[in-house]
């Protein structure tokens, strides 16, 4: 009998760049060196690495893939979200 892996594809996170993104419509895994598409727009092959003390540094949210995702799931989005524009003063009249 094999051991089968189960792996939960809303929990894939792709890690480019020391930011994890988040890709839209992920049905399957990925085959290494197949094209993935970010929710911010970013672009890399996949590739498989174990997870452990071959990670330098913890990474950090790509907030862009973050503020995609609350959108199309339906989450509301603070107004200070760190990937939306910061308004500018309006100039006095």
């Amino acid at each position: 009998m094999n051991a089968r892996i189960m792996i939960d594809l809303t929990a894939v996170h792709p890690v480019t760049n020391g930011r994890w993104h988040r890709v839209a419509n992920l049905h399957r895994m990925p085959r290494p060196g197949e094209q993935l598409i970010m929710m911010c727009g970013e672009s890399e092959p996949a590739e498989f690495v174990a997870a452990g003390p071959i990670i330098e540094t913890a990474p950090t949210t790509c907030w862009r893939c973050d503020l995609a995702y609350r959108r199309a799931a339906g989450i509301p989005v603070r107004p200070d979200h760190p990937a939306l524009p910061v308004p500018r003063p309006r100039p006095h009249a």
